[in-house]
């Protein structure tokens, strides 16, 4: 399973709007595991570090110390790896021919192929990446 940044951000930062559906999809995969491997890709961990660290996004930003904290959290449960290489290539390259992709949808599409590439479920709140990912491969987080 490869969770979106959007997901990570909620789930670490209170103030955000998502932060309970976001919290609770977190901790309940954690405890309930049953053999699945979250797998966190550095695309992932990079987005999460810039975004809740950022004086323009939350009013009261996290610390470096706190956002490291949460992803060295993450990597501590045994449900969790850090992301190595992957073969994405073909898969990234294959979205953006075939959807026409560019300019700020190659994040998006790089995290699609990741799934892809895997046959990990990516999970997210964004909509969009239903236009990247089979059904098979895409959890929606519903918004409250």
């Amino acid at each position: 399973m490869l969770p979106d940044v959007n997901v990570l951000v909620a789930a670490h930062h209170s103030s955000h709007p998502h932060h309970r559906i976001a919290a609770d999809w977190l901790q309940g995969t954690l405890t309930s595991a049953n053999g699945q491997v979250m797998r966190l890709p550095m695309a992932v961990i990079s987005g999460f570090l810039r975004l809740v660290t950022h004086p323009k996004i939350f009013s009261h930003p996290s610390t470096a110390a706190q956002a490291v904290d949460f992803i060295d959290w993450l990597l501590d449960d045994p449900a969790v790896r850090l992301l190595d290489s992957t073969q994405e290539w073909p898969s990234l390259r294959q979205l953006v021919l075939d959807k026409a992709m560019s300019a700020n949808q190659i994040p998006d599409a790089w995290l699609a192929a990741m799934a892809l590439s895997l046959g990990e479920p990516f999970v997210t709140f964004d909509k969009d990446f239903r236009r990247l990912l089979p059904p098979s491969l895409l959890v929606v987080l519903r918004q409250e």
